[in-house]
């Protein structure tokens, strides 16, 4: 895959409700109307035995395949017995292991891959654990090295079955005697039987903050599979800002999965009447759903889901896949091969990312986010509840290197770090939100636009979408890929981010840090004697070689002698915005919108989504000139979402434009450039 392939799979069969639609009818209607380009089989996770579709079916539909099976899947327990294997699990996996290597080598690299799981791989340390009484337990891991290690023994072992520990899953319908297995983890599986995987290993998490530590432990590893868009997680630009970073890094590939488990329902008196459908609803229904006429019944608002592709897409993720697509994007809960209202607006996503806008370009960074190796953390709702899924690994007490991490991310995608406002809870999957989900559901039933009480996973960019997260073991020829870096948490003395320094900034590059990392200790005391310091002995402006060093003042550039929760003070934002500004391809004025800018085969690729319930009219001027290139304002700028053209606005010496956003509402333009002139 180039940098603008983009694979986008279609979820083969249902995984959770009872399979209502043929899957290969399913299947071929999307194929028919070319809406996808990949088929994904998650074999484990089915209610009716699976027969995926023919090597040769596949290749005349020029269509990829991805398997998900791991052989400790305590879901294999029914379905093996479904399947003719009784209780004999070493037979069943022995079978999908040596089928899926054969679908592997027939058909080849890039089109054929093979998942090993996520969700199961971030159980760790902190996480809720159930011990071999059942009895629910955390254990926070010492030290960050020991987090590490920790996480290191539970992804590379057997030990991320206690993710399906014997009390985790017991009340989900239909799976009542799921439970861990005897069976080891699919490495040590195919080691046994001298078997490897020889392409196409996906592994992955619903932390984006682990990708970074996979590719460094599982050097072949080809793609991280993040499951996104998960309520109280990293929001779509936080997470694609730590895996854009570690795909960069390490040179691999970024599948994102839209799980959209949500839990809100509409609540229809009549559907709750409906034998057996009634039961299999009211538990498992967590995602869009549409009865006969295509009414909603549960799930985020299609511009939501949108807006969440388009953000993902155009910020280069190079597979993705919208989790049991089958239920989501059919009316009938999934029986008719008619599409749902979701399913709609999936085509008219489909319309630009493999037809007519296809060529997304590679993304254009505006700096990257250098974190030292061992700081496990992903900065998202609840940080610094402990023990917490996102504080470090999982549980650690946050330092305040910590906390400037999870402000920088605060400032660059404002608001995306409050919880769900009223009436959302903090966690849909509390028991306590009962009537929460019930007072959402008579909403939902009554047509109200619901769209300004959704949790932000997308939210506006105030420095764009294009700042990548890099850990400090990044060689110097991968840090030369960004204009800029700032050096965020909490470095060792010795890191190795040291030998980079001096030969990135001599070749014009510009790092921002704090007094922190310069090493500096504060001793003694402070006497307030006047007026407050000048801004300019904020920060320490050094020029080296043709590159910059800006060291703010600000231990860690948080408030000095803050309890609790520190924030940035409002100078810091500030210099951080003077320090990005050079960097920046687009300028905004307006409303707060959401944006991200690539240079693809006709000039410079620029997404933009307004997270509002206002319509605005943000006025742009393009940068291109770090580019090498200049605006050619004799063209006018392509709208591919409304499939209409833009003029330029007269204003001398720049290259300006209007373009309305309606509320909720995305552009996706192209910009001719031409190349700058000598003369």
């Amino acid at each position: 895959m180039n940098d603008s392939d983009f694979l986008l799979f279609h979820t083969y069969a249902d995984h959770v409700m009872d399979q209502r639609l043929d899957p290969r009818a399913a299947a071929e209607f999307l194929v028919e109307q070319g809406l996808c380009n990949g088929i994904m089989i998650w074999v484990d996770h089915h209610r009716k035995p699976v027969h995926p579709p023919s090597a040769e079916w596949l290749r005349r539909h020029d269509l990829a395949l991805l398997f998900e099976f791991y052989t400790n899947d305590h879901y294999a327990v029914p379905c093996a017995r479904r399947e003719g294997f009784g209780d004999d699990l070493t037979a069943y996996n022995n079978h999908w292991c040596r089928l899926i290597l054969d679908y592997l080598k027939a058909l080849g690299p890039g089109r054929s891959f093979w998942g090993l799981g996520h969700e199961h791989y971030d159980s760790f340390c902190g996480f809720s654990l159930p011990d071999e009484s059942g009895k629910i337990v955390a254990t926070v891991p010492a030290s960050r090295r020991e987090g590490f290690e920790t996480y290191r023994r539970w992804i590379t072992t057997n030990a991320h079955q206690q993710h399906w520990g014997p009390q985790r899953y017991a009340t989900l319908p239909g799976y009542r005697s799921g439970r861990m297995t005897d069976q080891p983890d699919t490495f040590e599986f195919l080691k046994q039987r001298g078997l490897n995987i020889p392409h196409g290993l996906i592994v992955g998490g619903v932390g984006p903050h682990h990708a970074h530590y996979q590719f460094e432990i599982f050097p072949e590893q080809e793609a991280f599979w993040w499951e996104c868009m998960v309520p109280g997680l990293a929001n779509a630009q936080v997470g694609m800002s730590f895996l854009r970073g570690a795909v960069r890094q390490y040179g691999r590939k970024g599948l994102a999965d839209v799980a959209p488990y949500e839990g809100k329902r509409a609540w229809h008196d009549e559907l709750m009447e409906q034998e057996p459908l009634a039961d299999e609803f009211l538990h498992c229904l967590t995602w869009a759903c549409y009865d006969e006429n295509g009414r909603k019944l549960a799930g985020y608002s299609e511009s939501l889901y949108l807006r969440v592709w388009m953000s993902l897409w155009a910020g280069g993720v190079d597979i993705m896949l919208h989790e049991d697509s089958i239920s989501t994007h059919f009316n009938a809960f999934g029986a008719k091969t008619e599409l749902s209202p979701l399913g709609r607006v999936h085509a008219d996503f489909v319309r630009m990312a493999l037809d007519e806008a296809s060529d997304r370009g590679k993304m254009i960074p505006t700096a990257a986010v250098v974190l030292p190796f061992l700081h496990g953390l992903c900065p998202a709702p609840g940080v610094g509840h402990h023990p917490h899924p996102c504080s470090p690994w999982q549980g650690m007490p946050l330092t305040r290197g910590d906390r400037s991490i999870v402000r920088f991310f605060d400032a660059a995608f404002p608001n995306h770090g409050i919880g769900h406002p009223w009436p959302y809870p903090g966690n849909p999957y509390d028991k306590a939100d009962v009537e929460a989900r019930r007072h959402f559901g008579r909403m939902m039933q009554a047509g109200c636009d619901l769209r300004p009480l959704e949790p932000r996973h997308v939210t506006a960019s105030r420095w764009g979408n294009g700042l990548d997260v890099l850990l400090d073991n990044a060689p110097l020829d991968v840090l030369r890929q960004y204009p800029a870096l700032i050096l965020l948490g909490d470095f060792e003395p010795l890191t190795p981010l040291l030998e980079h320094l001096g030969p990135y900034l001599e070749g014009g590059g510009r790092v921002l840090t704090s007094s922190a990392f310069a090493g500096l200790e504060r001793l003694g005391f402070a006497t307030k004697t006047g007026d407050a310091a000048d801004e300019d002995n904020r920060v320490c402006k050094l020029a080296v070689g043709t590159g910059s060093l800006w060291v703010l003042r600000q231990d860690h550039l948080l408030e000095p002698d803050s309890d609790g929760d520190p924030e940035f003070p409002a100078w810091v934002v500030a210099v951080l915005d003077e320090f990005l500004e050079p960097h920046r391809v687009l300028e905004v004025q307006g409303p707060p919108i959401e944006w991200c800018a690539a240079r693809n085969g006709t000039g410079l690729r620029l997404y933009l989504a307004n997270h509002s319930p206002a319509d605005a009219l943000p006025i742009l001027t393009v940068h291109p000139e770090s580019l090498g290139c200049r605006v050619d304002t004799d063209k006018s700028i392509r709208n591919h979402v409304v499939q209409n053209d833009i003029p330029w606005r007269a204003v001398e010496g720049q290259s300006t434009f209007e373009v309305k956003l309606s509320a909720w509402g995305v552009a996706l333009l192209d910009i001719p450039l031409k190349e700058e002139s000598n003369g």
